[in-house]
C-alpha cells in the first residue's frame, strides 16, 4: 500500500474506478473451511461487494459468496466495520455476469 496517499497499489484490493450498484441481494458468505451464513449485499461492482450481517471476518480473510442462481465467487475481505464488510473479488466479474446480477436484483436509487 502506498503510505503517502493511502491508496492500494493492487487494483483488485479496492477498485473505486469501476461503477458500483446499490442493490439488495440476500446471499450467503463463508470463510474458507467454515460454514456459510446469511448476508445482505448492499453494493456490488465488477471488482467486489459490500455486505451487511458480518462481524467477525478479519481483513485479509479469504471467503466465498454465493449469490442466488450463481456459483460461488471467491473474494478477500478488504475492510470490516463490525457490521458491514467490503470484499474484492479474486477475479473481476465479467460485465455480462454483473449485468445479469443487477437485472435479477434491481438497483436501488438513493435519494
Amino acid at each position: 500500500m502506498n503510505q503517502q496517499n493511502n491508496i492500494s497499489t493492487n487494483p483488485m484490493m479496492e477498485d473505486r474506478c469501476v461503477e458500483r450498484y446499490n442493490v439488495t441481494i440476500f446471499a450467503s458468505l463463508r470463510q474458507t473451511n467454515s460454514k456459510p451464513f446469511d448476508i445482505e449485499i448492499c453494493d456490488i461492482s465488477r471488482a467486489g461487494f459490500a455486505c451487511k450481517g458480518v462481524s467477525g471476518m478479519p481483513k485479509g480473510a479469504r471467503c466465498w459468496v454465493r449469490i442466488p442462481m450463481m456459483g460461488g465467487l471467491q473474494a478477500e475481505v478488504i475492510w470490516n466495520t463490525g457490521a458491514k464488510i467490503g470484499c474484492a473479488f479474486t477475479d473481476l466479474l465479467n460485465q455480462a455476469v454483473l449485468q445479469n446480477i443487477i437485472t435479477r436484483h434491481p438497483v436501488q436509487i438513493k435519494l
